[in-house]
């Protein structure tokens, strides 16, 4: 990234925020890591769609294959699958990368999906029924504190 340096402009705030001082179709790429809930990822796409420029890129991260990305205790990580049904409802290509990523190309050739991560064959069992956890783990998180120690070493869990 170094060498582009001159032509990057790290933006840090909220996306809704920080669209309201760009102008429209100004960007060639916009990188969202922001708010995994359905209420973020829905506010973050439709705030910087009309930013980026015909054939521009929106990228973003936590691109995960369930929803429990960090378990039930957590709101529900809907950027995948939100971030395809985008980009269905406005005709645009989305490619599911690897290592939790996205990237939708701003081109308006009609919707399509490339799938180098293996997104197209999961089940809507698979994205939205929570983890089961086993009976150890669940008696591990209503035990008070003190408990816990003894009943990792008895059960010999590793967190």
């Amino acid at each position: 990234m170094s060498n582009f340096k001159d032509k990057i402009v790290e933006i840090r705030d909220t996306t809704k925020k920080a669209c309201a001082s760009l102008v429209d179709e100004s960007i060639d790429l916009a990188y969202i890591d922001g708010d995994h809930t359905l209420r973020g990822i829905t506010i973050d796409l439709v705030s910087i769609l009309p930013k980026i420029k015909r054939g521009g890129f929106i990228g973003g991260d936590d691109f995960t294959k369930t929803i429990w990305q960090h378990g039930t205790s957590y709101d529900p990580t809907e950027v995948f699958p939100f971030a395809i049904y985008f980009a269905e409802a406005h005709d645009l290509t989305i490619y599911t990368l690897p290592f939790h990523q996205f990237l939708i190309v701003n081109d308006a050739k009609g919707f399509d999906v490339k799938d180098y991560a293996g997104y197209t064959q999961l089940t809507p069992r698979q994205i939205y029924v929570p983890p089961k956890i086993g009976f150890a783990r669940r008696m591990f998180r209503i035990l008070p504190a003190n408990a816990r120690g003894r009943l990792k070493a008895i059960l010999h869990l590793n967190r």
